[in-house]
């Protein structure tokens, strides 16, 4: 059995079932959602013109539209220097996805910043930042 694999699994089908209630719920509330994701990974589709790093950090909050949930990925308008363009973002490309309204991150490859959490009223504490980031290691030997 790969335990690994399980739980990593585990974790993406948990932020797919949080974006779809997003998608199904327009009346929401509030949200802060912080995804990074790896550019080059197989079936990214992201305009070249919006970064050159390979890791693309975007914030769903006021600005988003099309916000459209499947079984691998989502599809999801964002604004990029006053410019609305479509990505798609397999979930298997995600690195952190972290919401710091909740003081929650999830981090798949223990890259977890501390800015994340340093956002205006959101600032944690040392005790949250320890309690509420699950970081594993998903690297097999």
């Amino acid at each position: 059995m790969n335990y690994i694999t399980f739980v990593k699994e585990s974790l993406l089908i948990s932020i797919r079932n949080i974006l779809k209630a997003i998608q199904n719920n327009p009346n929401h509330e509030q949200i802060m959602l912080y995804i990074s994701f790896d550019k080059q990974f197989p079936g990214v589709k992201c305009p070249n013109n919006i970064s050159n790093d390979n890791i693309l950090t975007i914030i769903i909050q006021h600005q988003y539209w099309n916000l459209r949930v499947y079984d691998d990925g989502f599809f999801i308008t964002l604004m990029f220097d006053n410019n609305p363009e479509e990505i798609y973002i397999p979930f298997k490309s995600i690195i952190i996805f972290a919401d710091p309204t909740k003081e929650f991150i999830l981090d798949f490859q223990n890259t977890f910043s501390e800015e994340l959490l340093e956002y205006d009223e959101y600032e944690l504490s040392q005790e949250d930042r320890i309690d509420n980031v699950i970081s594993v290691n998903f690297t097999e030997d």
